[in-house]
């Protein structure tokens, strides 16, 4: 559902009131919302998820431990890998992408010494860990 944007919040209704100014801006598509609710109505569908992306950042942090690398422990879908510096990282980003594989980078300091890695599926997990290999 992330790559989707679906997200929900249960909060205080001031709170609520403050997620309603900018929602909009943020909107989620038709195909997204029914997606939503047949994950909900499914019991099955968001624990086999959660495992899936629990097994995928174990494969992450094996993998940067491996390299030599620290990260940031993560509750999302994406791991955090340490590069040291904002040069480093932004040259293996540009490095990735040009070699297609598509890696985010946070801008602002400190967090622009990491690169930001997404679970992804097993084949895409493997094609990073080949490449970033590669390119370290």
């Amino acid at each position: 559902m992330a790559g989707m944007r679906i997200g929900y919040a249960i909060a205080h209704r001031d709170i609520i009131t403050g997620f309603n100014k900018i929602r909009n801006h943020f909107a989620v598509n038709r195909l997204a919302q029914v997606a939503a609710l047949v994950s909900v109505e499914d019991a099955n569908v968001i624990p086999e998820i959660l495992n899936k992306v629990e097994a995928g950042r174990e494969r992450i942090y094996s993998f940067a431990k491996k390299s030599g690398l620290t990260y940031l422990p993560s509750a999302t879908n994406f791991v955090s890998l340490d590069l040291q510096s904002s040069d480093r990282a932004t040259t293996m980003l540009a490095q990735l992408n040009d070699n297609g594989v598509f890696i985010r980078m946070p801008g602002v300091a400190p967090l622009n010494r990491f690169i930001r890695v997404g679970i992804g599926t097993a084949n895409e997990q493997a094609v990073f860990e080949e490449q970033f290999g590669q390119l370290l």
